[in-house]
């Protein structure tokens, strides 16, 4: 059972360590759900590959986020690949990773095996909305 699914116990959970850490609950909701996002695009890009159908999902979902303004990384002129380089060089998230989703994780998910996840969609070339980092 993943922290998520009981989701009493999960908002409690977001409460302490926005209280412990004067960060925005719904930054530590969203870190925690793109942690698990990462996770399975780890366990199972490998397995799924990128074909044209999962080209096609991911352009869905690009037209989606673009429609509702919220997320830059849909936009057009959006060069997604860059902006994951630059995550992945400065390790922009590499502190609050550690310092809070890897506490709220019901698996053990270093930032090295989450980054790998980030890479992977980085080399593929595919033109991905990348949420975590921009929405």
């Amino acid at each position: 059972m993943y922290l998520h699914e009981d989701r009493e116990q999960f908002l409690d959970a977001i409460r302490m360590t926005a209280g412990y850490t004067g960060m925005s609950e719904i930054v530590i909701e969203k870190d925690y759900y793109v942690t698990m996002i990462l996770r399975l695009l780890s366990q199972k890009l490998p397995f799924v590959g990128v074909n044209e159908n999962f080209k096609k999902l991911v352009e869905e979902v690009r037209t989606v986020r673009k429609c509702s303004n919220i997320c830059p990384s849909a936009q057009d002129d959006a060069d997604v690949a860059e902006l994951l380089q630059t995550i992945i060089e400065q390790k922009i998230y590499k502190e609050d990773y550690q310092n809070l989703t890897e506490a709220l994780l019901e698996e053990e998910v270093s930032y090295e095996m989450a980054i790998q996840a980030v890479e992977k969609i980085q080399a593929s070339g595919i033109r991905v909305s990348f949420q975590l980092a921009f929405c």
